[in-house]
């Protein structure tokens, strides 16, 4: 399960697990996560940029609370220029893994 809340509203909530996710986790994957290793650590990235954090609350979270995927959730669109960078960036991570071989 992932969720993410900004601002106390749930922006992103999806099972990594479930099969309609497993282009996005293949992605994940080749950029070097591994989610079922994760464990529910907190990571924060600036991918490159200057980024500010403040107020982070965390909680944890019940063993008997029952925590489910918003089976609605539809991620944002990427605009295509994004889109193009990220895949030539993922097609040279995968260049990168094959010549190693």
């Amino acid at each position: 399960m992932i969720e993410h809340w900004l601002n106390g509203e749930k922006v992103i909530s999806f099972d990594y697990t479930d099969p309609k996710w497993a282009k996005e986790i293949e992605l994940l994957r080749i950029r070097g996560a591994d989610l079922a290793a994760r464990g529910g650590q907190l990571w924060l990235q600036d991918h490159g940029a200057d980024v500010w954090f403040r107020n982070l609350r965390m909680r944890e979270i019940p063993a008997d609370e029952v925590v489910t995927a918003d089976p609605s959730f539809q991620p944002m669109p990427v605009p295509p220029a994004a889109l193009e960078k990220e895949e030539a960036r993922v097609r040279g991570m995968l260049e990168k893994m094959k010549a190693k071989q």
